[in-house]
């Protein structure tokens, strides 16, 4: 990244979902914006991090965590406000307001991603030629109040409108850029609102009012002080030392643009910026349509073209008669037969001449339509109004036809975009809009093939993964299971399956830890069933569990398993262990003895309550069956046996009420 390093950033090539990090592009007090790698798309994209450097810091895993627990609940609260925002910009789709993509949580914080655009800020620009010409920014100023007035007619308003926040792309047009309601929102939430607004080209309302209390007017404040920066060459004054200028003087200090710069601008360009500028909010314009009628022509050809029409034609309205000193009673006939064919004639050309008037009308209307529309670059809305109003009048038009095909082939290739970012509900939006205009049109129907194609592989792609992970999640069950039991063969056979389905590494080792625990336990019971057998003077058994000790310990030392931790291999942890394996045989006795011993050796006694519970149900059921055996006894008129089960059902209740009292 070169100089563009923050030590509290992420760091160039960090992998951010399927993002990779490549530079800084920007940073402020309320966030970072990177450029990064979109590696499924391979393209780059520009990626905004939520990281309020007054409420929080970086950790060393790269997560973002609150100063102090004082500082939680308004980190909390605008990083939801963050978030929000983002998923509205998603909404807004027009060529000069920043795309964003999507929006995600990562490293407790969220990444906003938009689109990369090549070119440079306007604040780059200014710093360099200190003024712009009205041609030039009018270039600029009208893209912009398109966008604005998208994003108003949806209530949201940028609030951070600056030289800065305006990009100019290589082609020229404008870009609006770092919405900034989330911030302002976040300032007065935490009280340090001045640090979170641009001196200059804020309003005074938003030093003081919350947002509920600002408007569009807000917004065009300061696209006025953009202006004004552009006119002339100065920063704007701050609206706070106008509002001290105004209590103290009762008069705004600011000089106004049509004082700096009158000689060099026209009077309306000038007279608009002022207008924005205004302290006091309700005498500023209230709405972009209303500003944006500011900086048009006063002259409209066709209409006063339509006024001298009217004035020629009122009644009364006297000619200047025309003396002829030569008056003949000879030539009186002849100039009233002439006046006679004349009026039959006079009609016609009448009508004539009304035609031609009309024509010229249609073509000077034409030719203004589609002067504004070919400017709109790239193609917007009052584009697509100017040509059908061209073809309303000449159907026929090259021009106006050849400007809705452009319409339609940008909307196809922001269609195809959105098809290949996987957002198939903005690009049938987008292909419904196109189809309004050319419904037949090449672009539109190869657009609509490739979303249903992709539509089709999605869902194909999904399907495929869902049977995939239904499988890998059977085959891990399975395993643990088999891990658990002891079966060998079994659990190995069912890693290899799971490793086939891709699962990770991680996952299988989680598994052959359960298989070595339950291998371990195993000997350890067989050890204990040897002891428990020697005592009881059964050689026999004895032997036979010393011997499956013996082969268990054997395939263990065969077998590739990892390494089992300290808390794993403690005699304790083993003791339950081996508890627990002979709950599950049913052989309670073991599970006892094993039980008292890890209590001794200072077990958890949660684990051994664990234990326990596992226990109960396995003497309920079998102080049961030894009743019901008992009482089938008594029914054989067998009394030996009926005692000894009887014997064997009081023995294990004693032990039963042992443990439940226990709990």
């Amino acid at each position: 990244m070169g100089d563009k390093v923050h030590r509290n950033s992420l760091q160039s090539g960090y992998e951010l979902h399927w993002y990779t990090i490549k530079e800084i592009l920007g940073q402020g007090g309320f966030g970072i914006t990177y450029l990064a790698t979109d590696t499924n798309l391979e393209e780059d994209v520009a990626i905004k991090e939520f990281l309020p450097i007054e409420l929080a810091m970086r950790e060393g895993d790269y997560s973002i965590h609150p100063l102090s627990d004082g500082h939680k609940d308004n980190y909390e609260w605008g990083l939801d406000r963050f978030i929000k925002e983002a998923r509205t910009l998603t909404k807004f789709k027009h060529p000069n307001i920043v795309r964003v993509r999507s929006v995600f949580n990562e490293n407790n914080t969220a990444y906003m991603v938009m689109e990369f655009e090549r070119g440079k800020s306007l604040q780059e620009i200014l710093s360099r030629r200190k003024t712009m010409d009205e041609a030039e920014l009018m270039k600029i100023i009208l893209p912009l109040l398109g966008g604005l007035d998208v994003v108003h007619a949806a209530n949201f308003i940028h609030r951070d409108i600056k030289p800065a926040n305006i990009f100019i792309r290589e082609d020229g047009s404008p870009l609006l850029l770092d919405f900034g309601s989330a911030r302002q929102a976040l300032g007065e939430e935490t009280k340090t609102l001045t640090s979170l607004v641009s001196p200059g080209y804020a309003p005074f309302e938003q030093y003081y009012s919350k947002s509920d209390e600002q408007g569009p007017f807000t917004d065009i404040y300061g696209l006025g002080a953009t202006l004004y920066r552009a006119v002339t060459g100065l920063s704007p004054m701050d609206a706070v030392d106008r509002s001290k200028s105004i209590l103290q003087t009762s008069t705004d200090t600011i000089v106004t643009c049509t004082e700096i710069a009158k000689d060099k601008y026209s009077e309306r360009f000038l007279a608009a910026i002022d207008h924005a500028m205004k302290f006091k909010a309700e005498e500023r314009p209230q709405t972009v349509t209303d500003w944006k009628k500011e900086f048009e022509l006063p002259y409209n050809p066709i209409r006063e073209a339509e006024k001298i029409e009217q004035q020629i034609t009122q009644p009364g309205t006297q000619v200047r008669e025309r003396r002829n000193t030569r008056k003949k009673t000879s030539k009186v006939m002849f100039v009233f037969l002439l006046l006679l064919l004349l009026l039959g004639t006079g009609v016609y050309l009448k009508d004539t001449l009304l035609n031609q008037k009309q024509q010229w009308q249609d073509n000077d209307e034409i030719t203004s339509l589609l002067n504004t529309a070919q400017a709109e670059q790239p193609p917007s809305d009052i584009a697509l109004e100017n040509y059908r109003r061209v073809l309303e009048l000449q159907p026929n038009n090259a021009e106006a036809q050849l400007g809705l095909q452009a319409i339609t082939n940008q909307l196809a290739a922001l269609a195809l975009d959105e098809i290949k970012a996987g957002n198939f509900s903005e690009a049938e939006k987008i292909l419904l809009e196109a189809k309004s205009i050319l419904p037949d049109a090449a672009e539109i129907k190869l657009a609509d093939d490739k979303l249903t194609q992709a539509k089709i592989a999605q869902k194909d792609n999904r399907e495929k993964i869902k049977f995939q992970g239904e499988q890998l999640d059977a085959a891990i069950k399975k395993a643990q299971l088999a891990a658990d039991k002891a079966e060998v063969t079994e659990t190995f056979s069912l890693i290899e399956q799971a490793r086939v389905l891709d699962a990770d590494n991680q996952t299988i080792n989680k598994i052959k830890n359960r298989l070595r625990i339950a291998l371990e336990t195993q000997v350890s019971l067989a050890t204990s069933n040897a002891r428990l057998a020697m005592k009881n003077k059964d050689t026999k058994t004895a032997r036979e569990s010393l011997q499956r000790a013996k082969n268990i310990k054997a395939q263990l030392d065969k077998l590739s398993l990892p390494e089992l931790n300290a808390a794993e291999l403690s005699e304790t942890n083993i003791l339950l262990n081996v508890a627990r394996a002979a709950v599950e045989e049913g052989n309670w006795g073991v599970a006892i003895d094993k039980i008292k011993e890890a209590r001794k050796l200072g077990a958890d006694e949660n684990e051994i309550m664990v234990v326990k519970e596992q226990l109960i149900p396995v003497l309920e059921k079998q102080a049961a069956e030894a009743a019901t055996h008992a009482q089938q006894a008594m029914d054989d008129k067998d009394m030996t046996l009926a005692r000894t089960y009887l014997k064997q059902a009081k023995r294990i209740k004693t032990r039963l009420k042992q443990l439940q009292k226990d709990r």
